[in-house]
């Protein structure tokens, strides 16, 4: 016999049971065999990622107080660069033109204060023709009043000498005005 279908027998239900059982204990084998790597996977990664995290952070520190000297007008700073990645990449081409910044700036100073100098000697120079100028002017009008006999010869010679003292001062005006300007470009340029 064949037991009706709606009739579950003793066996079966014992069958229904020990197959239950074997499957659970499976279930539970294979549970530990595969929940304790996945966990330590998964710390690992988050190991990982912490590790990272605070590397990148330390990275990203550096890089950004190297900026704020920078920032403060300290040319001499350099990004932190020394890393073999995109960021140590994009830090040496910071770096690289950072330098050449400096180099135009030094450039610049420097030809600011060869023309202060120029500018200065210049204006020594002029000073030293305007004080001879007013000597020799002095020393003919004194020779002029002295010799007064010689009246329209010299008295269009002193005339002359004259006027070439104005000149000579409008000449050291302008000069001052010059240095004066030279002095401010290089100022503004020395900030």
């Amino acid at each position: 016999g064949a037991d009706p279908p709606h009739k579950v027998s003793a066996r079966d239900a014992l069958l229904e049971r020990a197959s239950s059982a074997l499957i659970g204990g499976a279930v539970n084998q294979i549970l530990w065999i595969v929940l304790p790597p996945l966990l330590a996977a998964g710390v690992l990664v988050t190991l990982f990622q912490l590790w990272f995290s605070r590397r990148l952070q330390i990275r990203v520190r550096a890089i950004t107080a190297a900026i704020d000297r920078l920032n403060g007008g300290d040319l001499s700073g350099r990004l932190p660069d020394h890393y073999r990645d995109e960021i140590g990449h994009l830090a040496r081409m910071i770096n690289q033109f950072i330098a050449q910044l400096e180099s135009v700036f030094r450039e610049v100073h420097s030809a600011a204060e060869r023309t202060r100098d120029a500018a200065e000697g210049i204006s020594r120079s002029i000073g030293s023709v305007t004080d001879s100028a007013k000597v020799q002017t002095e020393k003919f009008f004194h020779v002029s009043s002295a010799v007064e006999q010689m009246g329209a010869s010299i008295h269009d010679t002193a005339s002359n000498a004259g006027s070439a003292a104005q000149r000579a001062d409008g000449a050291l005006d302008m000069v001052m005005r010059g240095n004066d300007e030279g002095k401010l470009t290089i100022s503004a340029l020395g900030r």
